[in-house]
């Protein structure tokens, strides 16, 4: 698909013909990068799915932050407007978590106050039912299933039933986050699902990008990774699905060499077990 994408590109081809990629949470700390380095990259139609326009406005940098200019406004728990996001689109990028509200530094002993999420808003609203109902809209829409991509933004801790921040304020985040990852694998759609360690702000593509599974792999325990690398590592899976389809993998930053550029190459190949047919198609794997 991506092969023939570049060729419609070059050739004129109008928005329609180019796959249409949803970002949900587009206004969010994470959202908005994937959101604005989808726009920058080109050859999609990016549609963001966002809870209010006038916060749309203020980060999207929109006009009149409406459908005509690919900014739906609808929550995850409303059927209408999630069927309506995802109608005619084939890829998903799914940033939006559920976010507690912190009076102050985060206590990271129970009871974890100041923090707390809230009403409706809890994991198991957003994580969970919001992720499962918004696959299962993209899973239903009638376009054709081996053309659509999944890419789900989760946690490095769902492997870890006694994560401290993964049960803050007894919402069990990273439980529910291992459900919507587990029904993403079960849906039938090409998918990816990256699990970035502890997120940090900074401008990005400075650092080594580290890949490991469930919290092995890489060095420290205490790493963490820019929201602008997440976004660029879901972006690059956007733009090279037969690279990032079947891959859960964590990732995390370090400055122990020089900053990663090849995604594909040191990111989604790292990220293959030994015996994916990708990396090794005429090598018999010894169990």
């Amino acid at each position: 698909m991506i092969r023939t994408l570049v060729v419609a590109v070059a050739l004129g081809a109008s928005v329609e013909a180019l796959p249409t990629v949803v970002v949900t949470g587009a206004t969010g700390q994470t959202g908005y990068p994937i959101y604005r380095r989808l726009k920058e990259a080109g050859g999609f139609n990016v549609r963001a799915f966002v809870r209010s326009a006038e916060k749309a406005k203020k980060i999207l940098k929109c006009d009149k932050c409406d459908e005509s200019e690919g900014v739906f406004v609808g929550d995850l728990s409303d059927e209408k407007s999630v069927a309506n996001v995802v109608k005619g689109a084939q890829m998903l990028a799914i940033a939006t978590a559920a976010v507690l509200d912190c009076d102050g530094p985060i206590d990271p002993t129970p009871p974890f106050e100041p923090c707390k999420f809230h009403k409706g808003a809890f994991p198991i609203d957003v994580d969970w039912l919001g992720t499962k109902a918004i696959v299962s809209a993209l899973a239903a829409n009638g376009e054709k299933a081996s053309d659509k991509m999944v890419v789900y933004m989760s946690s490095r801790d769902t492997w870890n039933p006694d994560s401290t921040y993964g049960n803050m304020d007894n919402g069990h985040q990273s439980f529910y986050k291992l459900n919507a990852e587990a029904y993403i694998e079960a849906a039938g759609l090409p998918f990816s699902l990256v699990k970035p360690c502890g997120l940090g702000s900074d401008k990005g593509e400075q650092y080594k990008l580290e890949v490991g599974h469930e919290s092995q792999g890489y060095p420290k325990s205490d790493m963490v990774i820019d929201r602008e690398d997440v976004a660029r590592v879901i972006v690059a899976a956007l733009q090279h699905p037969a690279d990032a389809n079947g891959l859960r993998f964590d990732i995390c930053s370090s400055d122990a060499g020089p900053a990663t550029t090849d995604i594909v190459g040191d990111v989604f190949r790292k990220a293959m077990y030994p015996w994916d047919p990708r990396i090794a198609p005429a090598r018999e794997i010894q169990v």
